[in-house]
């Protein structure tokens, strides 16, 4: 099985189950950027996927995020590697739900690399901060990015982000480069 072309035709939900429907062995590979993911499946079930640094869900979560980007499938073409374990449809919406969390990141906050600074007083009266953002407001301190914060809580760096997004929302921090 050969087939190529763009998202803008075959979205990658659509094209993923394809693959799971006909039971072939083989790689989609996708653009990202300027780089490349890649799902290797095996008789139709996804068992790998990388795209850049990121494998396995976070990898197939970068790659829903794509719109329009040219894509092929290769039969036959395998990985040594495994880092898709769960069932393929509850894999397509996780990757979803990451994907649509991360596009929303991405428009609000420039880079993971900026540090967030404490606004000195509140937009409103009373303020709700999530379980996961206090731990970051406790961290920003005008000295460490978003990525360090997320390291230095042991946090995953989305959570680190949506945190951050929803305190700057709040008007309790702003970004410096």
């Amino acid at each position: 099985m050969q087939l190529d072309g763009t998202l803008d035709k075959f979205p990658l939900r659509e094209l993923i189950e394809m693959v799971i429907y006909s039971s072939v062995t083989g790689v989609l590979k996708l653009r990202i950027g300027a780089g490349e993911g890649q799902i290797f499946f095996r008789d139709g079930r996804p068992y790998h996927a990388v795209a850049g640094d990121l494998t396995g869900v976070d990898a197939v979560g970068a790659m829903f995020e794509q719109r329009g980007a040219p894509f092929r499938f290769v039969a036959d073409q395998t990985s040594d590697e495994t880092t898709l374990w769960i069932d393929p449809w509850d894999m397509m919406d996780h990757a979803q739900v990451l994907a649509e969390r991360w596009t929303f990141v991405r428009r609000r906050l420039p880079s993971v690399d900026h540090v967030p600074e404490l606004v000195g007083t509140p937009a409103k009266d009373q303020i709700q901060i999530s379980e996961t953002a206090w731990p970051v407001l406790a961290a920003a301190n005008s000295q460490r990015s978003i990525r360090e914060i997320a390291e230095h809580q042991n946090l995953v760096l989305l959570d680190a982000c949506l945190a951050v997004a929803a305190l700057i929302d709040q008007r309790l921090v702003r970004l410096l480069p």
